[in-house]
């Protein structure tokens, strides 16, 4: 079967994953994870089928359905009292994509949702392909009053140097600055450098990552806003995203106050 039939089928649909305030352990954020309903692979997370987007140009159309179950879902929690913020990946290829601001706004547009409400993720690899462009296609969506979040910080070779000229809110910090965080000196003192820097520019960061309590105490003492990651919580279908953000309020918020 074809990620093409996919779309056309709706087999495509969106798990969450919380972003949790590192002082409190309140949950600020979802990021929207795409994932195939496959008929007879299963579920299959977007690593399995990007390629195929990329190689047959769907990433446009992935990227417009994802965007529209998102911004729809992000509703339907206003509605019922829970505003969080939405978080959606974008590719290269979109920031290449004349229309995607355009898109962007109809769909806010649609489903009657503030543009506060979502950000979109770049990860600093897409935003250096072209950095003029993308700093011109950023800065559309940055003007319609959407946040917009550097992906991946630290897997490649940039620095806050080359990502200041975008119109930034956040940087994530990758899993493999976070992951072993607790014992690796070296990660620490880059971190604890982009904390400081990313403060100067008034830019948020948030740790991906997190696998344990003992690294979501050490961002805390480091000063990190924001943390995500399995230790925290595993992505979950929008039904049950709602559902586990006070259990992992709770949870989280006791090992905080235990620290």
């Amino acid at each position: 079967m074809s990620l093409r039939t996919a779309l056309a089928d709706d087999q495509i649909v969106l798990h969450y994953q919380p972003q949790v305030e590192v002082l409190t352990g309140r949950v600020v954020a979802v990021e929207a994870l795409a994932r195939w309903e496959h008929p007879d692979k299963g579920l299959l997370p977007a690593g399995d089928f990007i390629p195929e987007a990329e190689a047959t140009g769907l990433t446009g159309p992935l990227t417009e359905r994802v965007l529209d179950l998102a911004i729809a879902q992000a509703a339907q929690w206003r509605r019922e009292g829970w505003p969080v913020r939405v978080a959606v990946n974008l590719c290269a290829a979109d920031l290449a994509d004349p229309a995607l601001t355009s898109k962007v706004f109809a769909a806010l547009e649609r489903h009657d949702v503030a543009p506060s409400a979502l950000e979109l993720e770049v990860t600093e690899s897409s935003a250096l392909r072209d950095l003029a462009q993308a700093a011109a296609t950023l800065e559309e969506l940055n003007s319609l009053g959407v946040d917009v979040a550097v992906d991946d910080y630290g897997a490649g070779y940039s620095t806050l140097a080359h990502v200041k000229g975008l119109p930034i809110r956040r940087l994530k910090l990758d899993r493999t600055l976070v992951t072993a965080l607790a014992g690796e000196h070296t990660d620490q003192m880059i971190v604890r450098s982009t904390l400081q820097l990313a403060r100067e520019l008034g830019v948020g960061v948030v740790a991906e990552g997190v696998e344990d309590a003992d690294t979501l105490l050490l961002l805390r003492d480091l000063g990190c806003d924001t943390a995500q990651g399995y230790g925290l919580c595993h992505p979950v279908p929008a039904d049950r995203a709602r559902e586990a953000a006070p259990a992992v309020e709770e949870r989280l918020a006791g090992v905080l106050a235990a620290a």
